[in-house]
């Protein structure tokens, strides 16, 4: 079937993962040595210092993938500084960290916008683990859920050069594999690229391959043989989220 009305013409590139009988790497023999005896060990000790508590040894802190703007002057990163993995802005010339989001539920998958205005993420549900993209202002402001979808989670979302087109992993709760979808960041309309029928099947994360956003590369592997497929979809195969409707 020929679809001259679905603009731009998608062209989804799935790349080669693995290659069929590739052989395995040969084993490099480290240098001989002895095993090191503990008791051998004698750490440094302060004077004065109290003993650590056991609450103290749990509390720790992470961090989750960061973005930095496009003109190099911040960086926003999902940390748990507050007991939950919220976006927070750090100025790279050095500053204090400012607080973007506010949430019970994880947050992560940053990415900017290439305006550098907007900051996209995605944000799970009450633990569910079902994830909706959002946005939310550079410079803190009201977040706004982009996607959202009961039913399914996306992540992994990026950018067209022109800010136009925002490509993502989109899954349904009840399906073993996630397909590649495209959304017109404008209006929030999504297509979804990809078909998989089978869980053995997976496509991941794309990203923008051309300038002016009308082709994607993802990649794509049969999860139980040791090998890549390759493989092309065209946009008469498009077939369209039920909310582009």
């Amino acid at each position: 079937m020929h679809c001259e009305n679905l603009r731009p013409q998608w062209i989804v590139l799935l790349g080669m993962l693995w290659a069929a009988g590739t052989p395995a790497t040969p084993k490099i023999e480290g240098p001989p040595r002895s095993l090191t005896e503990a008791r051998s060990i004698d750490s440094p000790q302060k004077s004065g210092a109290a003993a650590v508590s056991i609450p103290d040894l749990f509390y720790a802190r992470g961090s989750y993938d960061a973005a930095i703007s496009p003109d190099g002057r911040d960086l926003v990163i999902s940390t748990n500084l507050t007991g939950r993995h919220n976006l927070w802005s750090v100025p790279l010339a050095g500053g204090f960290p400012v607080q973007l989001t506010r949430s019970d539920d994880r947050q992560w998958g940053t990415v900017f916008s290439p305006d550098g205005k907007t900051v996209v993420f995605g944000s799970d549900h009450a633990g569910a683990e079902m994830f909706d993209l959002y946005a939310v202002p550079r410079e803190g402001g009201p977040v706004v859920n982009l996607t959202s979808t009961e039913d399914e989670t996306e992540s992994g979302a990026v950018f067209s050069r022109d800010g136009r087109w925002l490509a993502f992993s989109q899954r349904p709760k009840s399906a073993a594999s996630p397909n590649i979808a495209v959304m017109e960041f404008g209006s929030r309309h999504v297509r979804v690229l990809t078909d998989e029928k089978f869980a053995a099947d997976a496509v991941e994360r794309g990203d923008f391959l051309s300038a002016d956003g009308r082709e994607i590369i993802a990649n794509r592997a049969d999860i139980t043989v040791p090998r890549g497929r390759f493989g092309a979809l065209t946009s008469q195969q498009v077939r369209r989220s039920p909310r582009a409707a």
